[in-house]
C-alpha cells in the first residue's frame, strides 16, 4: 500500500471517529511478528500483530500485506478490547481477486485505532518486513 493510500485511510479514520485525544497515548507498543503463515493456494495468510493498549478501550487493526514477487495484495482487520499487556492479535488477510500470495518475503503495514466512549484515543501506523511460510 502506498504512503498516499495509508495517509488517506488515516485521514478517513480521523474524520469518522474524531481526532485523537491530545493527552496520553493509549497504545504503548506495537510490532508485527516477522513470521506469518500463508494458506493453501495463497488466498489468505495469518499475520500476528503485537500491541498493548489501555485496558477497556476498543481496538481496531487494519492490516495490509503486499508481496512484490507475486504482485499480490491482501487485506484484513480485527476488532478487540484492550487488556493492557501485549496482545497477540492473529489477523487473517485475504488476497485480492485473481492474485495469490506465495512463500517468501512480503511487507505488512498496520493501522491501529483505539477509542473509548465514541472518541478516538490513539492512532498508530507502521510497517514491517515479514516472511510468509506454508502451513505446517
Amino acid at each position: 500500500m502506498s504512503r498516499r493510500a495509508i495517509l488517506l485511510v488515516s485521514v478517513l479514520i480521523v474524520v469518522l471517529f474524531g481526532a485523537p485525544s491530545s493527552t496520553v497515548a493509549n497504545m504503548h507498543s506495537n510490532t508485527i511478528d516477522p513470521a506469518a503463515v500463508v494458506g493453501p493456494q495463497g488466498r489468505q495468510a495469518d499475520v500476528t500483530v503485537l500491541l498493548s493498549c489501555d485496558p477497556g478501550e476498543w481496538l481496531t487493526v487494519r492490516l495490509t500485506v503486499t508481496q512484490e514477487d507475486t504482485n499480490s495484495l491482501a487485506e484484513g482487520h480485527t476488532f478487540e478490547i484492550c487488556t493492557g499487556p501485549v496482545q497477540r492479535l492473529k489477523t487473517r488477510v485475504n488476497a485480492g481477486y485473481a492474485t495469490a500470495l506465495g512463500e517468501g518475503d512480503a511487507d505488512a503495514c498496520a493501522l491501529a485505532v483505539t477509542w473509548q466512549g465514541g472518541k478516538v484515543t490513539d492512532t498508530r501506523q507502521w510497517c514491517k518486513a515479514i516472511v510468509l511460510q506454508a502451513e505446517p
